[in-house]
């Protein structure tokens, strides 16, 4: 049975806690929303938790005097391409709920400026987190966006994500996108045949990203006794998507690991939405 509770939880506010006898997720409703804790019953948050609520990227350039974005931690719903300032909206305004079967659907104020309207449902069953983003286009002109899902885990974590192993003949098979601060011979970084693994490092070099075109849609973290397997359907052939066209991402920095995923692109008409949607699965290690 899935019960759900509003909680303070720490310098966020107000949560919406999402539990059964399994697992529980908490929801933030005062800044985001962000999926800020989730973890098997008894065990560790998994998702990193920033405790910034003053600092954060500038984007007052285009949001305002003194708009800041934060990253608060745990998982959230962007808008690809990734430019800044427009990516980093500043999503700190209060976020309206209401429950449905299993979980709970979260509606943020429609973006300043961009016109753009996020909603995120929150679902648990069993061991698993069903997480569907919706992207609405609530400005007057059509627009080339992308949903973009990143889950910000924590400290200590492994991340990873197969390959294509498709014998295409004479065609390329895999593509790996590398980002200008990666370096193939980070320690952190391996890159075997059918799978490339990024362990995170509180004493590692600076950042680091790569992104290929996951056929699997899965990315697996472990962390804290627990291994998290986050999946997604992916649709190569049937559209762009972004980043040079991959699906899957694994970032690094001495603070976090993030896992994230990609949705096509879309020619979003005024009054339209596009939808993705997620899946995470917890076991213990």
């Amino acid at each position: 049975m899935v019960k759900t509770e509003v909680v303070e939880y720490g310098v966020y506010g107000k949560a919406l806690r999402i539990a059964n006898d399994v697992l529980e997720a908490f929801v933030t409703l005062d800044v985001g929303p962000r999926v800020i804790r989730l973890n098997l019953l008894g065990m560790e948050n998994m998702f990193y938790n920033s405790g910034d609520m003053t600092g954060g990227v500038d984007v007052s350039e285009m949001y305002g005097k003194d708009e800041k974005w934060r990253t608060y931690g745990g998982h959230r719903t962007w808008i690809a391409p990734e430019a800044r300032p427009e990516t980093y909206y500043p999503d700190h305004d209060p976020v309206e709920y209401k429950l449905v079967d299993g979980g709970a659907e979260f509606y943020p104020p429609t973006q300043r400026v961009t016109g753009m309207t996020h909603t995120l449902t929150v679902r648990i069953e069993g061991n698993e987190v069903f997480l569907t983003n919706k992207l609405k286009n609530d400005s007057n002109e059509t627009k080339r966006r992308a949903i973009w899902g990143i889950t910000v885990t924590d400290v200590g974590g492994v991340a990873e994500v197969g390959l294509p192993t498709k014998d295409t003949g004479l065609l390329h098979n895999r593509r790996i996108n590398l980002w200008p601060y990666t370096h193939l011979d980070d320690p952190r970084l391996t890159i075997e045949n059918d799978r490339i693994t990024v362990r995170q490092d509180p004493n590692g070099n600076g950042a680091l990203k790569i992104g290929v075109n996951d056929e699997e849609g899965r990315i697996v973290c472990r962390n804290k006794g627990q291994e998290l397997t986050l999946s997604y359907t992916p649709r190569h052939g049937e559209g762009e998507y972004p980043d040079g066209n991959v699906s899957s991402e694994i970032y690094t920095n001495p603070r976090i690991l993030e896992i994230e995923t990609l949705g096509l692109f879309h020619d979003i008409k005024p009054g339209d939405t596009v939808t993705h949607e997620e899946k995470y699965s917890l076991r213990r290690l």
